[in-house]
Parts: C-alpha cells; sequence; structure tokens
C-alpha cells in the first residue's frame, strides 16, 4: 500500500513539475550555460599562460615560487562563476520543490534548539554543530524544520572523526504530546548492543527485518509500539533505504530524525549537468515524501492513543 501510495503521490508531483518548476528552469539553464563558457574560457587562458611562462622563463618549481600568489588569485576567479551559479540556483530551486508539500520558507543557516537536540538523545550537543540550508514551515498543520548540518572534528578528542559529518535534521513539533520518549537506533551504532539511553527499556518488535536494522528503546512499551505500527516500520525501512544512517526520536510532542549523509542533501543542480534532467528533483521529492509521510503515520498513530 505504502509503494502505492508513493507511486500516486510521484505522479502528482511529475504535473507540479511541469507547471510550476520546469518553467523556472529555463533561465537557470541559460545562466548555467553563461558562466560555463566563462568558466572554460578563463581555464584555456590560463593553461595558455601558464605554458608560455614555463616554455619561456624556466621551470615549473621557479614559476610557482615566483608566482604563487597569482595562481591562487587565479583559482579562485575561475571557481567564483561556480560558486555564484550553485547559491543562486539552490535558493532559486529549493523552494519550488519544497512548497508542493505546504508553506516553507528557505533560510541560510538556520538556528537549532539545543535543548531539542539534548532531549532527543540523538547526538551529541558538545561539539558544535553549523547548519548551512533549511526550511521552515508547516505540513498538514504540523511545524516542520529540516536542516543541513555539519559538525567538524574535535582534534583534542580521542576518537573523534577524521573527517567533519554531514547530515539532515528533520524536526517536527506535533500538536498532542507522547507520554514518554522513544527512540530507534541503528543496531550498527553500537558494539557489542550496549547503548547509553537512561531510563529506558529495550522494546522487542514484530518485524524481524526492522529488528535487523534498529534497537528501539522506551520508557512505555504500549505507547512505543504504538507508534512503530506495521506501516510505520515500512516507512522508516523505505527511508533507511534511501539514508542508510537515519535514526528516529519521539519525545514530549517532538519528532526528530538524524540523518548522516556524505553528500549535501540539498544537492539540487551541477555546474556541468543541465538542470533540464528531472532525475534530480524526483530523488530529492523522494526523499522528503518519505520524511513527510512518517508525519502522516504519526498523526494517525496519535488518535488511536487518546
Amino acid at each position: 500500500m505504502a509503494e502505492i501510495n508513493a507511486e500516486i503521490e510521484k505522479k502528482k508531483f511529475m504535473q507540479y513539475y511541469q507547471q510550476t518548476i520546469k518553467p523556472n528552469l529555463a533561465p537557470l539553464e541559460q545562466r548555467r550555460k553563461k558562466k560555463l563558457y566563462l568558466f572554460i574560457i578563463m581555464c584555456c587562458s590560463v593553461l595558455i599562460w601558464i605554458g608560455s611562462l614555463c616554455n619561456f622563463r624556466g621551470k615549473g618549481g621557479e614559476i610557482l615560487d615566483r608566482y604563487g600568489a597569482v595562481f591562487c588569485f587565479i583559482v579562485l576567479a575561475i571557481c567564483l562563476p561556480m560558486l555564484a551559479y550553485y547559491r543562486q540556483s539552490k535558493e532559486s530551486i529549493l523552494p519550488l520543490i519544497i512548497k508542493y508539500f505546504g508553506d516553507f520558507t528557505y533560510t541560510y543557516k538556520p538556528s537549532l534548539s539545543q535543548l531539542n537536540l539534548q532531549q532527543s538523545c540523538l547526538m551529541n550537543t558538545a561539539q558544535p554543530i553549523i547548519t548551512d540550508d533549511g526550511f521552515t514551515g508547516q505540513y498538514d498543520g504540523v511545524p516542520v524544520k529540516i536542516i543541513d548540518y555539519q559538525i567538524k572534528p574535535d582534534n583534542q578528542v580521542a576518537g573523534s572523526p577524521a573527517k567533519p559529518e554531514r547530515g539532515i535534521i528533520f524536526f517536527a513539533s506535533m500538536n498532542k504530546n507522547f507520554s514518554g520518549q522513544t527512540i530507534v537506533l541503528r543496531n550498527k551504532r553500537f558494539k557489542h548492543g550496549k547503548v547509553n539511553v537512561p531510563n529506558l527499556q529495550s522494546v522487542k518488535l514484530e518485524s524481524v527485518e526492522f529488528e535487523k536494522i534498529y534497537n528501539v528503546y522506551a520508557n512505555d512499551q504500549i505507547e512505543a509500539r504504538y507508534i512503530l505500527t506495521v506501516t510505520m516500520m515500512e516507512y522508516m525501512l523505505q527511508l533507511q533505504r534511501v539514508f542508510p544512517k537515519a535514526e528516529f526520536s519521539f519525545y514530549n510532542h517532538n519528532m526528530l530524525i538524524r540523518i548522516r549523509t556524505v553528500e549535501n542533501f540539498f544537492e539540487c543542480s551541477h555546474f556541468f549537468q543541465t538542470l533540464l534532467n528531472p532525475k534530480t528533483t524526483d530523488k530529492i521529492f523522494t526523499q522528503l515524501y518519505l520524511l513527510f509521510s512518517i508525519i502522516k503515520i504519526l498523526q494517525l498513530n496519535q488518535e488511536k492513543l487518546l
């Protein structure tokens, strides 16, 4: 049933894409081509200049020593068209995509509630979290925040990852409270099955497939099972296939989904690829659809709790 609903929703989105998104892509595509031509011309000019210097003025190492600062300035100048296009395209396309789901506003470097992050038990709030792109708005009457974040490695802490951690925080403030807290963590996150979740007990579910991937902890076993219905677990597994490192927390009146990713979630354009290929837009739609579907299912589950 979930897959059928997804296909129906995808067809509706494709109509929205043809009517609303695609007409706005043509001017952006022309801008991309102009900046790409400028980029190619600048690269060719620099290569010819470097070649002439190496041929007529000596060895490459001496050239770099003498003109190092000039080279750095030229590299920056070459990259500027790419950076300008990248920011312009994101700020133009992303709001159009998310408007399909509701009234959302694009925000650059949105704020994050440290209290909510701490209460979710999904993140270490001791490390500074840097936000990038984000959306704030409402889906079906539920306030939602979607934030692209980055955590830089702490070189002073033993065991800290060498590379920055990238990810997404999907936060929804539900209209009804949870009586307890339920968190869903990846099995591979902890060695030997040990986990630090104070006052929470392990919850056993009927889905063998779900328990192969996730451990569930809660202080209200009955509520946890009402939240994690068969339909809910099905959507969570679909989301996990798209985002293998997705984890969930349900507490107070909040739902927080933390997704660690390799690439930027809001990657909707590429400097060297045409904008008129709908595959990139379709990928973002699928990701957002699965996230928003969990809110819809959660609302139905909460009605059963009353």
